[in-house]
Parts: C-alpha cells; structure tokens; sequence
C-alpha cells in the first residue's frame, strides 16, 4: 500500500511546476536536496506538496520525487543538444498551452460564480418528449415495487396480508414504517425502473423468472436463500420502446446544465468581443 501511495504522489508532483535557480553556488539560506549542473532543486519547492502526508512518507516521496527531477533535468539538458527549440515550435506550443489553461481556469471560476445549475422538471419533461426517440432501450425494463424481508421479522404473518391491499393512508403509513424496520429493502410507492440485470442482481431471479414477469396489482412471492422478496410490477417497457424519463432524468438533467454552461461561455466571449470593439481594442480583418 505504501509502495502505490508513493508511486501516486510522484505522478502528481511531476506534474506539478517547481522554482529553480541557476546559480552557480546555492542559495545559502536554503536546504538543497538535489543538484543538476547549475540548477537547484530546495527542500522548499517540494515542502507544499507533501503537506498532510506522515513524515516517513514524506521523507520517501521527497527523496523519490529529488530523484526523477533530477533524471528528467538531465534527459532534459541532453534533448536541448539534439533539438532546436525552434525548429519543432516549442515556444508557440508552450504559449498556446498557458494560454489554454488560463482560459480553462477563467471559465471554471466564471461557471462556479455565474453558472444557474438549476434544472426545472419542466424543462426536464419537455426535452424528453421532444427527444426521447434518441433514447430507445435494448432491452425490457420493469418499474418495481417490491419488499424483501426476513419471514422471521416480528408480527410478520400479521403484516403480510396488507402488502396486497387497497391500503387508505393510515395503513400505508404504517406499512411503510413496519418495512423501514424490519424490511432488508423496499419501495412500496413511486416504484423503481430496474433492468433485467438490475432483478438478478437485487432479488436473485433467474432468467425464466424474469421473462415470466407481467404487470400486476399483487406482489409476488419469490423464496430465495432465507428470504422473502414480494415483487410486484408496476409496468414494463420493451426493448425498442423509448426508454423510461425516470431511467434517464440525471442524465438528462447533467445534459441541459452543460448546455447551460456553454451558452453561459459563448455569451460571456461575445459580450467581451462587442466591449473590444467598442473600446477599439480589436480588429478583424478577414469576413
């Protein structure tokens, strides 16, 4: 486990920048853990990476990351031999990738101030009916309720015969406290979509189980490994029909967030363009 925490904090820390000074003597007032012909590497540069980590790791990871600095400073010095900085454009490519981490940064600070993440169900509804024939299931999904219980639980004959009634609210209410007592897990009231995947993993069913499913108002009875698992199913959607809004209302909601986000950018760069103009800043000379 050491060994793989060492190893992460290394990645991390060669990707992180560092300060080096190309003195020809050190900075006296300095602890020098590493040396590359003029260049230094101080306890300091590293001291702000490794903070929180316990003091014999620390002590690993500052010797580890002192030894790669020094193999990549000296890999380093022999590839400046061998390549002309400007024949393969490295300064532009070094400009072009501050610039663009610069701007990542100034429109990840612009989205976490101005950015509305707030998604209505209007807006969530209206963008399923209008889309939802690009989202078709590949296979049969069912909306469950179910109870999966222990027929040990106490009072649980007594129970039982009200999982199938029509229950007023009284009733229901303390159903459903007896199953958040007593129940492994449950849904008894919006229901739950689960794929055919999602039946064999949470209630154990067999294929031939689950192909034999039908809409119901009764909970089924399955017996499983001390268990009781009543199911009942609510509706079924086939594969080839449009995938139910509930099955995908997150994903939906994450979607029209960041197409929030990029209108939010696209307006921010244009009203800063028209500004440029305006001020006299800039000018296109192409159409």
């Amino acid at each position: 486990m050491k060994k793989y925490l060492i190893t992460t904090f290394v990645v991390l820390l060669l990707g992180s920048g560092c300060k080096y000074f190309s003195n020809k003597k050190p900075d006296a007032s300095e602890r020098v853990i590493a040396r590359v012909l003029d260049e230094f590497l101080y306890l300091s540069d590293v001291q702000p990476l490794v903070q929180g980590v316990s003091a014999t790791d620390s002590a690993k990871l500052v010797a580890a990351y002192a030894d790669s600095w020094v193999k990549k400073r000296l890999l380093y010095k022999k590839a400046q031999e061998y390549i002309a900085q400007d024949d393969i454009g490295i300064e532009k490519k070094v400009e072009a990738y501050r610039q663009s981490l610069t701007l990542y940064e100034y429109e990840k600070e612009l989205v976490l101030q101005k950015l509305d993440k707030a998604v209505s169900d209007d807006e969530i509804n209206a963008y399923y009916e209008k889309n939802k024939a690009n989202y078709i299931l590949d296979n049969d999904v069912f909306l469950v309720n179910y109870i999966v219980i222990s027929p040990q639980v106490e009072d649980f004959e007594k129970v039982k015969p009200l999982f199938n009634k029509q229950k007023n609210e009284d009733e229901m209410r303390a159903l459903e406290g007896y199953c958040k007592a007593f129940a492994k897990m449950y849904n008894i009231s919006d229901g739950v979509w689960k794929t055919g995947n999602g039946m064999t993993a949470d209630f154990l069913m067999k294929e031939n189980e689950i192909g034999g499913l039908y809409k119901s108002e009764l909970f089924r009875e399955f017996k499983k490994d001390g268990l009781n698992y009543y199911i009942k199913i609510e509706d079924i959607k086939r594969s080839g029909e449009p995938t139910p809004l509930l099955f995908i209302k997150d994903q939906i909601k994450e979607m029209l967030v960041n197409k929030k986000k990029v209108v939010l950018i696209d307006n921010i760069y244009d009203r800063i363009l028209e500004e440029g103009k305006k001020k006299q800043q800039v000018e296109i000379f192409v159409k």
